[in-house]
């Protein structure tokens, strides 16, 4: 079970209450005397099911990982997984996974007049229509990323 404390600027989220909790629990940024001492102790109030927070459509939704640096103009670096979402209709501004001209890559939805364009975030490249021919190089709105630091 994950537990979390919300406070305004940040959710804190932890895997296992009792690892926080723990007896003799030692943090060196904060030393104390108190055995049973913890900084985040009081802050469990609910839980979190990272599946349910991250799959909203679990059987069209997928994850994708980074395998090189050709992501790295839309912001996603090597090893970085990509939460896809085959079953969202695409909207202005989304970030959408595609496999155009034998890769993947992703391109920015842009909604003009009825007519969706995949926009690069690399130089140099021009949009691309979608029609009905080329629809399905769309495979689906990246909907959250998740990055090692």
């Amino acid at each position: 079970m994950i537990y979390f404390h919300i406070t305004p600027s940040l959710e804190i989220y932890s895997s296992d209450r009792e690892v926080i909790k723990a007896n003799n629990h030692h943090n060196p940024i904060f030393p104390t005397d108190e055995k049973d001492y913890s900084p985040l102790s009081n802050f469990y109030h609910n839980s979190i099911d990272l599946n349910s927070a991250l799959f909203l459509h679990p059987d069209e939704t997928y994850i994708a990982r980074v395998k090189d640096s050709s992501l790295e103009e839309s912001g996603f670096n090597v090893n970085d997984m990509l939460i896809v979402d085959r079953s969202i209709s695409p909207l202005t501004g989304q970030m959408a996974l595609c496999y155009f001209d034998g890769h993947f890559s992703a391109f920015r939805i842009k909604i003009d007049k009825a007519v969706c364009w995949l926009v690069s975030d690399k130089e140099n490249h021009q949009p691309i229509k979608i029609s009905s021919n080329n629809r399905e190089m769309i495979w689906g709105i990246i909907t959250h990323v998740i990055k090692r630091l």
